[in-house]
């Protein structure tokens, strides 16, 4: 939640209801949860660090858009790999 926050006061031109972004969270942090078997090792926390780090990217716009907006489903994020979500970087998305 904090990391999409933040990313969300920096671009204002992005707006989700409050009760819609905790859902968003909720389900993303679920669908994490169920990818990798209920196990909260190594590989999880590896995962949730990267997926915090890219949303929290200042470069990396394209991403959060897409998250936000839909267009980047909860389950979908979570399968994707550190190349295609760095890839986004160099999407322009306005």
């Amino acid at each position: 939640t904090d990391a999409l926050t933040l990313k969300l006061s920096k671009n204002t031109d992005v707006k989700i209801e409050d009760d819609k972004l905790e859902d968003l969270v909720k389900t993303i942090e679920h669908d994490l949860y169920v990818f990798y078997s209920r196990d909260v090792g190594t590989k999880y926390r590896a995962k949730y660090r990267s997926l915090v780090f890219n949303i929290k990217d200042e470069k990396n716009n394209g991403l959060f858009r897409k998250i936000i907006n839909g267009t980047i489903a909860p389950k979908k994020l979570v399968e994707m790999s550190e190349v295609v979500l760095f890839c986004h970087l160099y999407e322009r998305v306005h």
